[in-house]
């Protein structure tokens, strides 16, 4: 991916087109218009109901109290009435906002399937320069906040409209002047609430960057946790962690401070600015007249109904714009595009059209790399630099050479997770970008020198999502793997559930259950990244046999850092600077490679 990439999928991505990102919104209702429509019949119908109320305490007010007049059977009826509308409202009040809830939990469930997926194909380098908690603020605070623009700012929006529209129809029914005296108030309002929003934007686009930075910076620590309390340096990363945490404080308490205190407070005096306009209306107007009593109370209370869903909507946009941010860094996500060097789409070959798992080149060869050059960095700098060597068919090569030297990098391109430079390779006789990417994965099978391990069964992650295991097999890899050392010792076997990366298991465990887990796919091209590295001797030997009996009846490549573990490969590739320097036997590299030469001495007198 690009240099430009790479800043998109950063977390400080704040600054996004906003009316792009509403369209796109928009798209999002679209297969949900059903339950918006049914959802707005309910608010209009409890709406109705709502502003039905004070016309019939004003028809109390004007036939009864004014008269002093009070029949006890015609008093219970308004009063049972009053209670009717208001009964009535609120139920569909209710059913309208189950209805916005639902609206909302599908387009959020279907957005964060989707988001996760995709991140699920980003290439390897994305993961290489973006802090994982930015990818878990994708997922979970952003797509969070885009429930709440479903359950919270749509429904305001929807209700303001038809609140406002309902009571100037209502106002203007009872008397057209005062409809227009308060239409007055309603665009100084709405300037206000603009310019108040404007304001506050800023600080709600670094308040989300922070939250962003801070869920990486969490994750990162908690990681760590282990070399943080041995260094005893908990006490500065508590104070990096507030540095952060402050920010954010700082932010948001500036958007509470433009949308709760001044936008809640302006609304305020325009609503009282405009009652105060129309009471003197009424005083002009009616003077002494007291039939217009049932008016103002009618009056007062759609102005309270009015200003409230306006002031509900100012205070939504808010959460209106952190919505629309959001959404835009997650679109921003989505709109980047996957790792295409190993398409799953591909048939060329694809794993339905390449069932025979034996096939190989004519002349025997399974592995070829031609002038193969890689760079991480866009050509600045390369970890593999015109690496030529052929594998033949049931070959054990080993891969050694200095820290640094494009030994992980040979498992990166072989494994698909970064495309190459320059160069080809070969694998089985077919270039290897023709492969899908389930092709090749179930061709070549990788055991890292950490393997990772997730909380669930041991059995779960054997198979992971393989189904309809036969048990034979399964016993039979357990057996080749040697994970069955693991296994019987443990309560419930197969079922025992793992914790947190299996870390209750000791390095080597955790290989023989990897090993298992690789076998299981029965790969054509077996990788071993230094995998009896960092482990004790009695499980080494495990791993060693266990080794040698997969090695059998298929290809192996084998990093190795200490050079005792590979003496019995067929040839030894050596790498040093990304360059190949040596590739032959033990023997002949002895004689022909000073690379070589000299990583054997340093080894030899280490163990002396």
């Amino acid at each position: 991916m690009s240099n430009s990439t790479d800043i998109l999928l950063s977390t400080h991505l704040t600054h996004v087109s906003t009316k792009k990102t509403q369209l796109r919104f928009i798209k999002l209702l679209l297969p949900e218009l059903k339950a918006i429509f049914v959802a707005f019949i309910f608010l209009s119908i409890s709406i109705t109901l709502t502003l039905s109320a004070p016309f019939v305490i004003k028809h109390f007010i004007d036939f009864y109290i004014t008269n002093n007049y009070y029949p006890l059977i015609e008093c219970i009826l308004f009063a049972l009435l009053v209670l009717s509308l208001d009964t009535f409202s609120s139920i569909f009040r209710y059913f309208q906002g189950i209805k916005f809830q639902v609206l909302s939990l599908n387009i959020v469930y279907n957005l964060r399937t989707q988001l996760f997926s995709h991140i699920l194909k980003y290439p390897i380098k994305t993961f290489d320069t973006n802090p994982v908690g930015g990818f878990v603020s994708r997922v979970t605070n952003d797509t969070e906040n885009i429930t709440l623009l479903a359950t919270n700012v749509l429904p305001a929006f929807i209700e303001g409209i038809l609140m406002s529209v309902g009571i100037f129809i209502a106002l203007a029914i009872l008397d057209l002047h005062l409809a227009l005296i308060t239409s007055l108030f309603i665009l100084p309002l709405f300037l206000g609430i603009f310019f108040f929003q404007k304001l506050s934007k800023p600080y709600v686009e670094k308040a989300q960057a922070t939250l962003s930075e801070i869920n990486g910076k969490l994750n990162e620590y908690i990681q760590g946790m282990f070399l943080i309390q041995i260094l005893q340096k908990t006490t500065f990363f508590i104070n990096q962690f507030s540095i952060k945490n402050t920010d954010y404080e700082n932010f948001r308490n500036k958007t509470v401070l433009f949308n709760g205190l001044f936008l809640r407070s302006f609304g305020q005096l325009i609503m009282q600015a405009c009652l105060a306009a129309c009471l003197f209306y009424f005083f002009f107007k009616y003077d002494k007249d007291v039939s217009y009593i049932g008016l103002i109370f009618v009056f007062v209370n759609y102005l309270e109904r009015l200003f409230e869903p306006l002031l509900n909507i100012s205070m939504q946009l808010n959460q209106w714009q952190q919505s629309l941010i959001s959404a835009g860094r997650i679109f921003a996500y989505l709109d980047e595009p996957t790792d295409q060097t190993f398409d799953i789409n591909k048939t060329t070959l694809g794993a339905q059209n390449q069932s025979d798992n034996n096939q190989i080149h004519p002349n025997g060869t399974a592995l070829e790399f031609n002038h193969v050059s890689l760079s991480y960095d866009n050509g600045h700098s390369f970890a593999l630099k015109d690496v030529s060597f052929m594998v033949k068919e049931g070959e054990f090569i080993g891969i050694v050479g200095h820290t640094g030297s494009g030994k992980s990098s040979i498992v990166n391109v072989l494994m698909g997770l970064y495309p190459i430079t320059q160069g080809s390779i070969t694998l089985l006789g077919f270039p290897i970008e023709n492969y899908s990417e389930e092709s090749l994965r179930k061709r070549v099978g990788l055991v890292l020198q950490e393997p990772y391990l997730f909380s669930d069964s041991i059995l779960k992650n054997i198979c992971l999502e393989m189904s309809n295991i036969n048990d034979a097999l399964l016993q039979q890899v357990l057996s080749q793997s040697r994970a069955e050392l693991c296994v019987n010792r443990l309560p419930g076997g197969l079922k025992y559930i793992l914790g947190e990366r299996g870390n209750e298991l000791s390095t080597g465990e955790k290989q023989l259950i990897a090993f298992a887990r690789t076998l299981l796919h029965s790969p054509q091209l077996l990788i071993l990244d230094e995998a009896t590295a960092s482990i004790d001797a009695e499980l080494e030997e495990a791993i060693k046999t266990a080794i040698v009996s997969a090695r059998k009846g298929r290809t192996t490549l084998a990093i190795a850092h200490r050079l005792s573990s590979i003496q019995d490969a067929d040839r030894i590739l050596v790498l040093d600077k990304g360059k190949m320097v040596g590739f032959g036997t033990h023997m002949e590299l002895m004689n022909s490679c000073a690379q070589y030469y000299k990583l054997y001495q340093s080894q030899y007198n280490q163990s002396k």
